[in-house]
Protein backbone atom coordinates (compact mmCIF):
# COMPACT_ATOMS: atom_id res chain seq x y z
CA UNK A 1 0.00 0.00 0.00
CA UNK A 2 1.78 3.36 -1.24
CA UNK A 3 0.29 5.31 1.36
CA UNK A 4 -0.98 3.54 4.88
CA UNK A 5 -2.11 7.11 6.09
CA UNK A 6 -3.76 6.92 10.02
CA UNK A 7 -3.64 3.34 11.27
CA UNK A 8 -5.01 2.04 14.47
CA UNK A 9 -2.00 2.93 16.26
CA UNK A 10 -2.72 6.15 15.43
CA UNK A 11 -5.84 7.08 17.67
CA UNK A 12 -5.34 9.48 20.09
CA UNK A 13 -7.96 10.55 22.88
CA UNK A 14 -7.07 13.90 24.38
CA UNK A 15 -9.02 16.37 26.24
CA UNK A 16 -8.52 19.46 27.61
CA UNK A 17 -10.69 22.01 30.10
CA UNK A 18 -10.45 25.83 28.99
CA UNK A 19 -11.51 28.46 31.57
CA UNK A 20 -11.65 32.63 30.60
CA UNK A 21 -12.45 35.76 31.97
CA UNK A 22 -12.04 39.30 30.23
CA UNK A 23 -12.78 42.84 30.78
CA UNK A 24 -13.23 45.76 27.93
CA UNK A 25 -13.71 49.34 28.91
CA UNK A 26 -14.33 52.52 25.82
CA UNK A 27 -15.24 55.99 26.14
CA UNK A 28 -15.11 59.06 24.06
CA UNK A 29 -12.74 61.36 25.43
CA UNK A 30 -14.30 64.60 23.82
CA UNK A 31 -15.36 65.04 20.34
CA UNK A 32 -12.74 64.03 18.42
CA UNK A 33 -11.36 61.13 20.70
CA UNK A 34 -12.25 57.36 21.22
CA UNK A 35 -10.03 55.41 23.50
CA UNK A 36 -10.32 51.29 24.12
CA UNK A 37 -8.59 49.49 26.77
CA UNK A 38 -8.99 45.50 27.08
CA UNK A 39 -7.86 42.73 29.19
CA UNK A 40 -8.44 39.02 29.55
CA UNK A 41 -6.74 35.93 31.28
CA UNK A 42 -7.54 32.39 29.71
CA UNK A 43 -6.17 29.05 31.23
CA UNK A 44 -5.73 25.81 29.53
CA UNK A 45 -5.71 22.88 31.53
CA UNK A 46 -2.38 21.42 29.68
CA UNK A 47 -1.20 24.18 28.51
CA UNK A 48 -1.42 26.71 31.43
CA UNK A 49 -2.59 30.27 31.35
CA UNK A 50 -1.79 33.72 30.19
CA UNK A 51 -3.06 37.32 30.49
CA UNK A 52 -3.36 39.51 27.02
CA UNK A 53 -4.33 43.12 26.55
CA UNK A 54 -5.28 45.53 23.86
CA UNK A 55 -5.22 49.54 23.72
CA UNK A 56 -6.26 51.52 21.07
CA UNK A 57 -7.24 54.93 19.82
CA UNK A 58 -9.48 56.77 17.41
CA UNK A 59 -8.90 60.42 16.87
CA UNK A 60 -11.29 62.28 14.05
CA UNK A 61 -9.68 65.75 12.93
CA UNK A 62 -12.24 66.03 10.84
CA UNK A 63 -15.56 64.74 9.82
CA UNK A 64 -13.82 62.69 6.25
CA UNK A 65 -11.23 60.82 7.82
CA UNK A 66 -9.57 59.60 10.97
CA UNK A 67 -6.56 57.87 12.30
CA UNK A 68 -6.28 55.00 14.47
CA UNK A 69 -3.78 52.75 16.09
CA UNK A 70 -3.43 49.56 18.22
CA UNK A 71 -1.12 47.60 20.87
CA UNK A 72 -2.16 44.92 21.93
CA UNK A 73 -0.67 40.95 22.59
CA UNK A 74 -2.10 37.32 21.51
CA UNK A 75 -2.19 34.27 23.25
CA UNK A 76 -2.55 30.77 21.21
CA UNK A 77 -2.48 27.44 22.53
CA UNK A 78 -1.25 24.42 20.56
CA UNK A 79 -4.71 22.73 19.30
CA UNK A 80 -4.94 19.00 20.60
CA UNK A 81 -4.18 17.61 17.23
CA UNK A 82 -0.45 19.34 17.12
CA UNK A 83 0.06 17.78 20.33
CA UNK A 84 -1.20 14.10 19.37
CA UNK A 85 -1.25 13.86 15.42
CA UNK A 86 0.69 11.02 13.93
CA UNK A 87 0.84 9.68 10.11
CA UNK A 88 2.56 7.73 8.39
CA UNK A 89 4.09 7.40 4.35
CA UNK A 90 5.43 4.57 2.95
CA UNK A 91 8.76 5.50 1.07
CA UNK A 92 10.88 3.50 -1.34
CA UNK A 93 14.58 4.24 0.07
CA UNK A 94 17.92 2.87 -0.90
CA UNK A 95 17.91 -0.15 -2.92
CA UNK A 96 14.10 -0.33 -3.61
CA UNK A 97 13.62 -1.44 0.11
CA UNK A 98 10.16 -0.25 1.59
CA UNK A 99 9.85 2.20 4.38
CA UNK A 100 8.22 4.59 6.37
CA UNK A 101 8.33 8.41 7.16
CA UNK A 102 6.59 8.73 10.62
CA UNK A 103 5.10 12.04 11.79
CA UNK A 104 5.41 11.18 15.90
CA UNK A 105 2.92 12.80 18.39
CA UNK A 106 4.86 15.28 19.97
CA UNK A 107 4.39 13.68 23.49
CA UNK A 108 5.43 9.86 22.32
CA UNK A 109 8.08 7.97 23.96
CA UNK A 110 9.41 7.78 20.52
CA UNK A 111 9.44 11.36 20.07
CA UNK A 112 10.64 12.47 23.22
CA UNK A 113 13.70 10.30 22.75
CA UNK A 114 14.73 12.02 19.78
CA UNK A 115 14.44 15.32 21.82
CA UNK A 116 10.90 16.94 21.22
CA UNK A 117 9.72 18.75 23.80
CA UNK A 118 6.22 19.16 24.91
CA UNK A 119 4.42 22.22 23.07
CA UNK A 120 4.42 25.61 24.37
CA UNK A 121 1.63 27.92 23.61
CA UNK A 122 2.58 31.17 20.79
CA UNK A 123 2.90 34.45 22.23
CA UNK A 124 2.46 37.19 19.58
CA UNK A 125 2.67 41.14 19.93
CA UNK A 126 0.46 43.21 17.45
CA UNK A 127 1.48 46.55 16.52
CA UNK A 128 -0.83 48.48 13.82
CA UNK A 129 -1.68 52.12 12.59
CA UNK A 130 -4.19 53.00 10.11
CA UNK A 131 -6.09 55.71 8.06
CA UNK A 132 -9.55 55.96 7.26
CA UNK A 133 -11.14 58.62 4.79
CA UNK A 134 -14.20 59.56 3.12
CA UNK A 135 -13.43 61.47 -0.12
CA UNK A 136 -16.42 61.78 -1.96
CA UNK A 137 -20.00 60.47 -0.86
CA UNK A 138 -20.65 56.74 -0.86
CA UNK A 139 -16.85 56.26 -0.78
CA UNK A 140 -13.99 55.16 2.21
CA UNK A 141 -10.65 54.69 1.67
CA UNK A 142 -8.51 52.77 4.59
CA UNK A 143 -5.07 52.29 4.75
CA UNK A 144 -3.65 49.65 7.55
CA UNK A 145 -0.24 49.29 8.26
CA UNK A 146 1.02 46.43 10.98
CA UNK A 147 3.67 44.28 12.63
CA UNK A 148 3.20 41.08 14.19
CA UNK A 149 5.62 39.31 16.43
CA UNK A 150 5.22 35.99 16.76
CA UNK A 151 7.27 33.79 19.79
CA UNK A 152 7.71 29.96 20.14
CA UNK A 153 5.29 29.48 16.73
CA UNK A 154 4.08 26.19 15.94
CA UNK A 155 5.44 24.52 13.24
CA UNK A 156 6.53 20.69 11.81
CA UNK A 157 9.71 20.04 11.84
CA UNK A 158 11.78 19.11 8.64
CA UNK A 159 12.45 15.27 8.02
CA UNK A 160 15.12 13.83 9.99
CA UNK A 161 16.99 10.77 8.69
CA UNK A 162 20.15 9.11 9.35
CA UNK A 163 21.36 5.09 9.45
CA UNK A 164 21.31 5.61 13.37
CA UNK A 165 17.68 6.66 13.47
CA UNK A 166 16.63 3.89 11.31
CA UNK A 167 18.69 1.73 13.54
CA UNK A 168 17.21 2.76 16.65
CA UNK A 169 12.95 3.08 14.88
CA UNK A 170 13.51 -0.79 12.50
CA UNK A 171 11.43 0.19 9.36
CA UNK A 172 11.46 4.18 9.69
CA UNK A 173 13.57 6.02 7.08
CA UNK A 174 12.84 9.33 8.79
CA UNK A 175 10.80 10.87 11.51
CA UNK A 176 9.34 14.53 12.11
CA UNK A 177 7.06 16.13 14.67
CA UNK A 178 5.75 19.85 15.43
CA UNK A 179 7.93 22.18 17.26
CA UNK A 180 8.02 25.38 18.54
CA UNK A 181 11.76 25.74 17.26
CA UNK A 182 11.05 29.41 15.39
CA UNK A 183 10.54 33.10 15.99
CA UNK A 184 8.67 34.84 13.40
CA UNK A 185 7.77 38.94 12.49
CA UNK A 186 5.53 39.62 9.91
CA UNK A 187 5.07 43.29 8.40
CA UNK A 188 2.37 44.31 6.25
CA UNK A 189 0.04 46.53 5.13
CA UNK A 190 -3.34 46.78 3.52
CA UNK A 191 -5.27 49.49 1.34
CA UNK A 192 -9.28 49.08 0.21
CA UNK A 193 -10.98 51.61 -1.44
CA UNK A 194 -15.06 51.09 -1.81
CA UNK A 195 -17.78 52.81 -3.04
CA UNK A 196 -21.29 52.28 -3.21
CA UNK A 197 -24.40 53.71 -4.70
CA UNK A 198 -27.54 53.98 -6.96
CA UNK A 199 -27.36 52.29 -10.39
CA UNK A 200 -30.09 50.63 -12.71
CA UNK A 201 -32.72 50.53 -9.86
CA UNK A 202 -30.60 48.78 -7.60
CA UNK A 203 -28.07 49.05 -5.20
CA UNK A 204 -24.00 48.97 -6.47
CA UNK A 205 -21.26 48.40 -4.49
CA UNK A 206 -17.34 48.62 -5.89
CA UNK A 207 -14.37 47.37 -3.93
CA UNK A 208 -10.54 47.07 -4.67
CA UNK A 209 -8.09 46.00 -2.25
CA UNK A 210 -4.40 45.43 -2.16
CA UNK A 211 -2.13 43.93 0.50
CA UNK A 212 1.36 42.93 0.61
CA UNK A 213 3.12 41.41 3.76
CA UNK A 214 6.75 40.29 4.47
CA UNK A 215 7.39 37.40 7.22
CA UNK A 216 10.71 36.52 8.17
CA UNK A 217 11.93 33.89 10.73
CA UNK A 218 14.21 36.37 13.57
CA UNK A 219 15.33 32.79 15.58
CA UNK A 220 15.49 29.38 15.20
CA UNK A 221 16.19 26.53 18.24
CA UNK A 222 19.57 24.00 17.49
CA UNK A 223 18.78 20.74 16.76
CA UNK A 224 18.06 18.24 19.85
CA UNK A 225 21.32 16.77 20.78
CA UNK A 226 19.93 13.06 20.93
CA UNK A 227 18.97 13.70 16.96
CA UNK A 228 23.09 15.05 16.59
CA UNK A 229 23.85 12.22 18.64
CA UNK A 230 22.31 10.34 15.96
CA UNK A 231 24.46 11.61 13.23
CA UNK A 232 21.34 13.59 11.96
CA UNK A 233 22.59 17.78 10.85
CA UNK A 234 20.94 20.91 10.23
CA UNK A 235 17.96 22.16 11.85
CA UNK A 236 15.15 21.72 13.28
CA UNK A 237 13.17 24.08 10.78
CA UNK A 238 15.33 23.98 7.77
CA UNK A 239 15.03 24.87 3.99
CA UNK A 240 11.00 23.41 3.10
CA UNK A 241 9.42 24.37 6.73
CA UNK A 242 11.29 27.66 6.11
CA UNK A 243 9.74 28.53 3.10
CA UNK A 244 6.40 27.74 3.97
CA UNK A 245 6.58 30.16 6.58
CA UNK A 246 7.93 32.94 4.40
CA UNK A 247 7.66 32.96 0.49
CA UNK A 248 5.15 30.15 0.01
CA UNK A 249 2.18 31.85 0.02
CA UNK A 250 1.97 35.17 -1.83
CA UNK A 251 3.40 38.47 -0.62
CA UNK A 252 1.17 40.54 -3.14
CA UNK A 253 -2.84 39.80 -3.63
CA UNK A 254 -5.13 42.70 -5.13
CA UNK A 255 -9.11 41.78 -5.01
CA UNK A 256 -11.59 43.85 -7.42
CA UNK A 257 -15.39 43.12 -6.54
CA UNK A 258 -18.62 44.95 -8.40
CA UNK A 259 -21.73 43.39 -6.55
CA UNK A 260 -25.05 44.47 -7.69
CA UNK A 261 -28.74 44.20 -5.71
CA UNK A 262 -32.01 44.59 -7.37
CA UNK A 263 -35.32 43.69 -6.23
CA UNK A 264 -35.56 40.01 -8.11
CA UNK A 265 -31.86 39.70 -9.14
CA UNK A 266 -28.35 39.98 -8.04
CA UNK A 267 -24.91 39.53 -9.35
CA UNK A 268 -21.58 39.27 -7.89
CA UNK A 269 -17.86 39.59 -10.65
CA UNK A 270 -14.62 39.57 -8.72
CA UNK A 271 -10.65 39.40 -9.92
CA UNK A 272 -8.15 38.44 -7.62
CA UNK A 273 -4.42 38.42 -8.78
CA UNK A 274 -2.46 36.15 -6.50
CA UNK A 275 1.18 37.11 -6.34
CA UNK A 276 4.01 35.38 -7.58
CA UNK A 277 5.35 32.41 -5.02
CA UNK A 278 8.55 30.58 -4.60
CA UNK A 279 8.83 26.86 -3.37
CA UNK A 280 11.89 25.64 -2.09
CA UNK A 281 12.53 21.63 -1.41
CA UNK A 282 15.04 18.91 0.00
CA UNK A 283 15.99 15.96 -1.29
CA UNK A 284 19.03 15.32 1.05
CA UNK A 285 22.86 14.99 -0.49
CA UNK A 286 22.74 18.97 -1.18
CA UNK A 287 19.94 19.12 -3.60
CA UNK A 288 17.68 21.82 -3.01
CA UNK A 289 16.07 22.17 -5.94
CA UNK A 290 14.02 26.26 -5.87
CA UNK A 291 11.17 27.50 -8.23
CA UNK A 292 8.97 30.45 -8.42
CA UNK A 293 5.49 30.59 -9.83
CA UNK A 294 4.28 33.85 -11.43
CA UNK A 295 1.26 35.96 -10.60
CA UNK A 296 -2.04 34.11 -11.66
CA UNK A 297 -5.54 35.98 -11.63
CA UNK A 298 -8.69 34.51 -10.96
CA UNK A 299 -12.08 35.17 -11.84
CA UNK A 300 -15.62 34.54 -9.96
CA UNK A 301 -18.85 35.44 -10.73
CA UNK A 302 -22.76 34.35 -9.04
CA UNK A 303 -25.83 35.04 -10.66
CA UNK A 304 -28.81 35.26 -7.87
CA UNK A 305 -32.45 35.27 -8.46
CA UNK A 306 -35.18 35.68 -6.50
CA UNK A 307 -38.53 34.45 -7.20
CA UNK A 308 -40.44 35.37 -3.97
CA UNK A 309 -39.25 36.69 -0.49
CA UNK A 310 -38.65 33.16 0.72
CA UNK A 311 -36.79 31.56 -2.05
CA UNK A 312 -33.12 32.45 -3.85
CA UNK A 313 -31.30 31.00 -6.55
CA UNK A 314 -28.38 31.26 -7.83
CA UNK A 315 -25.48 30.00 -10.33
CA UNK A 316 -21.96 31.00 -9.83
CA UNK A 317 -18.25 29.60 -10.64
CA UNK A 318 -15.11 30.35 -9.02
CA UNK A 319 -11.68 30.38 -11.33
CA UNK A 320 -14.36 31.02 -14.67
CA UNK A 321 -11.38 30.96 -17.09
CA UNK A 322 -9.89 27.56 -16.11
CA UNK A 323 -6.67 28.65 -14.76
CA UNK A 324 -4.07 26.70 -13.69
CA UNK A 325 -0.92 27.37 -11.95
CA UNK A 326 2.48 26.74 -13.71
CA UNK A 327 3.54 23.59 -14.18
CA UNK A 328 6.27 22.12 -11.68
CA UNK A 329 10.18 21.43 -12.74
CA UNK A 330 11.23 18.02 -13.09
CA UNK A 331 13.20 18.36 -10.14
CA UNK A 332 9.91 18.55 -7.83
CA UNK A 333 7.10 17.01 -10.36
CA UNK A 334 7.86 13.87 -8.46
CA UNK A 335 7.99 11.74 -11.50
CA UNK A 336 4.93 13.56 -13.08
CA UNK A 337 2.74 12.79 -10.31
CA UNK A 338 2.39 16.19 -8.97
CA UNK A 339 2.65 18.47 -11.91
CA UNK A 340 1.04 21.67 -9.84
CA UNK A 341 2.40 22.98 -6.71
CA UNK A 342 0.08 21.64 -3.97
CA UNK A 343 0.38 24.60 -2.16
CA UNK A 344 -0.87 27.23 -5.14
CA UNK A 345 -2.89 29.98 -4.08
CA UNK A 346 -5.52 29.31 -7.11
CA UNK A 347 -5.69 25.85 -6.84
CA UNK A 348 -4.50 22.66 -9.11
CA UNK A 349 -8.73 21.60 -9.98
CA UNK A 350 -9.16 24.32 -13.09
CA UNK A 351 -12.69 25.93 -12.90
CA UNK A 352 -15.78 25.29 -10.33
CA UNK A 353 -18.98 25.89 -10.87
CA UNK A 354 -22.10 25.56 -8.23
CA UNK A 355 -25.72 26.00 -7.87
CA UNK A 356 -27.12 27.03 -4.60
CA UNK A 357 -31.29 27.11 -3.48
CA UNK A 358 -32.00 28.73 -0.33
CA UNK A 359 -34.89 29.08 1.21
CA UNK A 360 -35.85 31.67 4.24
CA UNK A 361 -38.48 31.65 6.81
Amino acid sequence: QAGPGLAPADEAGRSRRVAGVYADLSADLGERWFAQAATRYDHYSDAGGAGTGKLSARWQPAPQWALRGALSSSFRAPSLAQSAFSYSVANYGDGGVLSQVRTLPVDSEAARGLGARPLKPERSRQVGLGLTAQPLRGMSVTLDVYRIDVKDRITLSERFSSPALSALLPGVEGVNFFTNAVDTRTRGADLVAQWQGKAAQGDLQLSAAASASHTRIRRTEPLPAALAGLGVSGLPVGLEEANTLTTAAPRQRQVFSAQWTGAAWGGLLRATRHGKTTRVFDFGDGFTPTQTYGATWQLDAELEWRPTRQWALAVGGLNLTNRYPDRSSDDIAYFGNLPYDVLSPIGFNGAYWYARARYSF
